[in-house]
């Protein structure tokens, strides 16, 4: 829903960027990217469900298999303690265990809060890394959901890292959240849309009515 939403608001605010290559960056409690080539989904970090991918709030996100098999065998782990590790207990929370909240980790003075953050980070730049490379290169990314809106320190931080692209975004406009974030020479626009899950929801829900 919120792919398709960030895709139609594209075609209406940014024609060259709907019709070329772009990255979506749902970043939030729950969080993935997609790459979009045309306005259509062509590839993303989710697999069979969304807890694959990137790190999210109390969510694992990628893991190693081995790390359930060790699990399993050598700590006696069963399927339902598994599930409540993978889903509720990982992530953000388990990183820092202090937190699933993105914005609590941010400001925390705790190492391992901090260190959890910049895990996430580095995650979602090797992560866009891997969209950029399925792609054969990109024209455009957009952060959007809670934190992808609303942290300007986390984009600051992952357009930093991918600055050997030919990224660069005005601070001053990445922190009072506008639209287009991206300087004029950078080779790569980057913005920022808040996201309508909901509005797709209930489009998708009249259209059934018909």
């Amino acid at each position: 829903m919120s792919y398709e939403y960030i895709s139609s608001r594209l075609k209406e605010i940014a024609p060259d960027l709907h019709a070329g290559k772009t990255i979506v960056c749902h970043f939030g409690a729950g969080a993935s990217l997609a790459a979009l080539v045309g306005g259509k989904g062509f590839t993303t970090t989710m697999g069979f469900t969304p807890l694959d991918g990137l790190i999210m709030g109390t969510r694992t996100g990628t893991i190693d298999p081995g790390v359930l098999l060790y699990l399993m065998n050598e700590k006696k782990y069963t399927l339902k303690d598994l599930e409540d590790m993978l889903y509720y207990k990982s992530g953000v929370l388990g990183l820092s265990e202090e937190s699933s909240d993105f914005y609590a980790i941010e400001i925390s003075k705790l190492e391992k809060s901090q260190e959890a953050w910049k895990i996430c980070v580095y995650n979602l730049i090797k992560q866009i890394g891997s969209l950029v490379a399925a792609m054969d290169g990109f024209d455009g990314i957009v952060f959007t959901a809670g934190v992808g809106e609303n942290a300007a320190l986390l984009r600051t931080q992952v357009i930093a890292g991918l600055s050997f692209f030919g990224l660069e975004i005005d601070e001053s406009l990445n922190k009072s959240k506008a639209e287009l974030i991206s300087t004029a020479s950078s080779k790569v626009k980057v913005m920022v849309i808040p996201t309508e899950e909901e509005l797709m929801i209930a489009k998708h829900a009249l259209a059934l009515q018909k």
